[in-house]
């Protein structure tokens, strides 16, 4: 997928899907975080979830000072509790962002690794080890 700044908006304004192997898509979606898209984004991410098939889930989200920015901790929190309850869908989360000092505290301390991985889960019916 196009990844990059991109200056006032998001990069990807519609559904992109990618065939990795026979019947193996990966999608990219709008973020709900644009204002300016949110709409259309919540638009994509439904057309994505109607799809036939099964799904994982992958949010990226960035860190800041030691937690994750409210706006993608609410992204998450929306997208998950728009999933149907029959349907259970697995997914994973990509800090992006985090500087080589940080990442490697939380791989050296796993008091703060478990709480900024409870952060991570915080509130939510199901959660991920993926991360």
């Amino acid at each position: 997928f196009k990844s990059g700044i991109s200056f006032g908006q998001g990069l990807t304004s519609v559904l992109q899907l990618e065939e990795a192997e026979p019947g193996i898509f990966y999608g990219d979606t709008p973020g709900l975080d644009d204002p300016k898209m949110r709409e259309q984004a919540a638009e994509e991410i439904t057309k994505m979830l109607k799809k036939n098939g099964m799904y994982k889930l992958l949010f990226v989200v960035t860190e800041e000072e030691g937690r994750i920015r409210p706006a993608d901790a609410t992204t998450m929190k929306l997208v998950l509790e728009a999933l149907p309850k029959e349907k259970k869908v697995p997914y994973g989360i990509v800090v992006n962002k985090i500087t080589k000092k940080k990442a490697l505290r939380l791989a050296a301390d796993s008091k703060a690794r478990d709480c900024f991985f409870a952060c991570l889960n915080q509130g939510r019916d199901t959660q991920t080890g993926y991360i």
